[in-house]
């Protein structure tokens, strides 16, 4: 840790393995993570999976790509996902989502906040997904309500519990 800084807890624990902490420093308040115990189950960008077997039974480990730019509901989803045995790749906007697949990574499902900061809000990255890669399954949330009916697979109003979001991804696997 850097010196002058202060690490901040926060009042719960967004997932069993990783705390979120802020630290402050410089003057400016920003995220940070503490391994509380055990190792953290994927990466976030790739790498190996070390997790548990996948949530849906399959021997192939699905990848979901999580895109909130709130940092802290994007630990709590990404990580509830983890826990369910799911590879999570992670991205703050639409525009670092369509970067990773333009890296050619096998996602199956896009779980996205339609309200994100830059030049394209989900809903964006939603109908891009539609024609450039037809086959994924796509979730939008927002806590505004929204007419998506044709752009994705299913809208979860927040606030929503992760194990709430799990259970689309496993309907949408099952179909």
């Amino acid at each position: 840790m850097p010196r002058g800084a202060a690490l901040i807890p926060r009042e719960r624990a967004i997932c069993h393995r990783v705390v979120p902490w802020i630290m402050v420093w410089g003057g400016m308040m920003r995220p940070a993570l503490r391994l509380v115990s055990g190792e953290a189950s994927g990466s976030g960008y790739g790498g190996t999976y070390h997790g548990p077997k996948p949530g849906n039974g399959a021997e192939h480990v699905t990848t979901i790509l999580v895109v909130e730019d709130d940092v802290l509901v994007r630990i709590d989803i990404a990580g509830h996902l983890r826990d369910s045995g799911y590879r999570v790749l992670e991205a703050a906007h639409a525009e670092e989502a369509r970067d990773i697949f333009r890296g050619k990574e096998p996602i199956e499902i896009v779980f996205s906040d339609i309200n994100l900061p830059g030049q394209w809000k989900g809903i964006d990255l939603a109908r891009w997904l539609r024609r450039e890669f037809p086959d994924v399954r796509v979730i939008l949330t927002s806590g505004e309500a929204w007419s998506v009916t044709n752009d994705c697979d299913v809208f979860v109003a927040k606030p929503y519990r992760p194990d709430e979001i799990a259970t689309h991804i496993k309907r949408l696997l099952d179909l």
